[in-house]
C-alpha cells in the first residue's frame, strides 16, 4: 500500500467581509482625523444676502466658477470662534404658602344674661401604627401550631394538617404577642 501523502499549498486569503470591515474601519478613521483637523468643508455657508443686486451674484458666480477651475492649495481652516449663548432667562423663586383653617365650633350665647353654654370638644384620635410582626411570637406559634397539626390525620392529611399549623399558629403567636406588648408601649 502506497499511500503518497500530497501537501497542497493553499494560499491564506482573507475572506472579504473582515477585508470590507477593515476599509471601513479605515475610512471612518481617515473621515474621523479630517473632520477634526478642520480638512472637511463646514455645514455653515455664506449665501448672498436678500438685499443683493442680481449683478454682483451673477459676478460673483462668475468668479466662483473661474476659481473652481484654477488649481487651489489645500484650504486653510478658520479659527472657529466662540458664540456667545444668550444669557440665560432670570430666575423667578416663588414662595408657596399653604393655608389651613382650623374648624372652631361657635360658642351657644343664651339670649337672657349672654351665659356661654360650655362646648364638647372631641379630641383628636391618634392614628395607631400598624402593628408591627413579632417574630419571637410568630415562631414560638408556628412551632408549637406545626407540632400540633402534626398529631392530626395520617398520610397527606397530616402533611396538610402540619402546614396549616404552622401557618395558623404564627398568626396566632403574631397576635398573641402583640397584645402583649401592647400595654408597654
Amino acid at each position: 500500500m502506497n499511500t503518497t501523502v500530497a501537501t497542497t499549498a493553499t494560499a491564506s486569503r482573507i475572506h472579504p467581509l473582515v477585508a470590507g470591515a477593515a476599509v471601513s474601519v479605515i475610512v471612518a478613521s481617515l473621515v474621523g482625523v479630517a473632520a477634526m483637523a478642520g480638512w472637511l468643508p463646514s455645514s455653515h455657508s455664506a449665501t448672498a444676502p436678500a438685499s443683493a443686486n442680481p449683478a454682483d451674484v451673477a459676478a460673483m458666480t462668475a468668479a466662483s466658477a473661474s476659481a473652481l477651475a484654477a488649481p487651489v492649495a489645500a484650504p486653510v481652516a478658520a479659527p472657529v470662534l466662540a458664540q456667545v449663548a444668550p444669557e440665560p432667562a432670570p430666575v423667578v423663586h416663588k414662595r408657596v404658602v399653604h393655608h389651613t383653617q382650623v374648624a372652631q365650633a361657635a360658642p351657644a350665647y343664651n339670649n337672657d344674661n349672654g351665659y356661654r353654654e360650655p362646648v364638647n370638644q372631641q379630641q383628636p384620635v391618634q392614628a395607631q401604627a400598624p402593628a408591627q410582626p413579632n417574630y419571637v411570637g410568630i415562631g414560638a406559634g408556628a412551632v408549637i401550631g406545626g407540632l400540633l397539626g402534626n398529631h392530626v390525620g395520617g398520610g397527606r392529611g397530616k402533611a396538610l394538617a402540619t402546614v396549616a399549623g404552622v401557618i395558623g399558629g404564627g398568626m396566632l403567636g403574631n397576635a398573641v404577642q402583640n397584645q402583649v406588648q401592647q400595654p408597654q408601649r
